[in-house]
Order: structure tokens, then sequence, then C-alpha cells
């Protein structure tokens, strides 16, 4: 009798392990890849100027994995590119933005189908017009590929690709637009908590009217 209950308490100490490892085995992946965006930007690689400004992606930092050593293309589309394919733009073509919708999911390995492959559900929300095909072809469940919010409260019609942003009117009568904007402004907020709702910047005539009274002031 000992032995069968050391038994059934092996076998139950292997099975909660196993279900742990399982458990473990596919942790969430999230993505963010934004344009013109260095490390200075972030506070969680020591950005002083934008300290305590990304509280939620600095929370992501401290329990995910954080790169410190990555190579990287100087610009978007060949970037998107081959983070998509995991190859380098001259092997897939998109060696520039222009280039960069040459490379097609009929011919390159797709992130998000590998991904697939090992149990995940895969979307994605924002940019793509630098790719060719849709997030769909490249096997892409969920997307958001048709507009924009930026953090003025415009939206923009993505969808004249690979690179017009039409400007939508905020009293135009779109209703794919209207249902796009409190989709993508609850993610803004959820990235941080004041995206989105800051005021547009001034325009450049403003601006410089500005600074000419402060010249001005200044002579006086």
């Amino acid at each position: 009798m000992k032995k069968v209950l050391v038994m059934l308490a092996w076998l139950a100490s292997v099975t909660v392990n196993l279900l742990a490892v399982e458990k473990f085995a596919r942790p969430n992946i999230v993505f963010l890849f934004a344009d013109d965006l260095g490390i200075e930007g972030i506070n969680c690689y020591g950005s002083d100027r934008f300290k305590d400004k990304t509280p939620n992606i600095v929370a992501l930092a401290k329990t995910g994995i954080r790169f410190e050593r990555a190579y990287s293309a100087p610009l978007c589309g060949p970037s998107r590119c081959q983070i998509m394919t995991g190859r380098y733009g001259f092997r897939t073509g998109g060696v520039n933005n222009q280039a960069a919708h040459i490379p097609s999911f009929e011919d390159e390995p797709s992130l998000a189908k590998t991904l697939k492959q090992a149990g995940y559900a895969a979307g994605m929300a924002g940019k793509w017009r630098q790719m060719g095909e849709s997030p769909g072809d490249w096997g892409f469940d969920a997307r958001n590929d048709g507009w924009k919010l930026n953090q003025g409260g415009e939206v923009f019609d993505m969808s004249d690709s690979p690179f017009i942003e039409q400007p939508v009117a905020a009293d135009a009568q779109n209703a794919a637009a209207k249902a796009a904007r409190p989709q993508l402004q609850a993610v803004l907020d959820q990235l941080n908590p004041a995206a989105g709702k800051t005021a547009p910047e001034p325009d450049p005539a403003a601006k410089k009217a500005k600074r000419k009274a402060k010249r001005a002031a200044a002579k006086e």
C-alpha cells in the first residue's frame, strides 16, 4: 500500500510539472515596432527625457525580454521585411522603402505563419502599407491595417499603399473610420495613458511668429 501511495504521489508530481511546462511553453509575445524611435525615447533603455512617460512599456520590459544587441536596418520598409521573413533584405529584395513590397508570402517564410505552426494566434494593428500583399496573406488572423490614429487625434486612411496617408476629416461620414477610431484609441490608452490625448503640435507659421515675438521682446 505504501508503494502504491508513493507511486501515486510521484505521478501527481510529474503531472503537475508537465502542466506547468505546458503553461509556460508558449508565452505571450507582444512585438512593438515604431518608426523613428531609438533607445533614447524609452525609459527602460535609460532615457531621461522620457522618464516615467512609458510606464506600460517599462512594465513589459521588466517581465519580458529586453534586447541590448540586435541588427537593424536604417529604414522602416526593410526593417519590416526582415522581421516578417527573418532574412536579410539583399536576399528578399526589400533593400529600401521603395522595394519593401517586393518580398512575397508565396516565396518567403512568414513570422506569423511560423508562430501559428507553434500553436499561436497571430494579430497585428497599425502601419502595414510598405509590405506587399495583405496581413492576411502573411498569416495574421486579426488585423487593423487600414487606419492610423496619431497623438493629435487625427485619423488617416492607410489603404492607398505604399506611401500615401490620407487624412480623414473629423466630420466625415465614414463608418469604417468611425469604427476604427475607438479601437485604435484603446490601444494608445493602454500603451500610454497620455497618448492620443495630447494637443496637436502648433503649425509652423504660429511657431515662427512666436519666435519672432520673443526676439523682438529681447531687443527691447
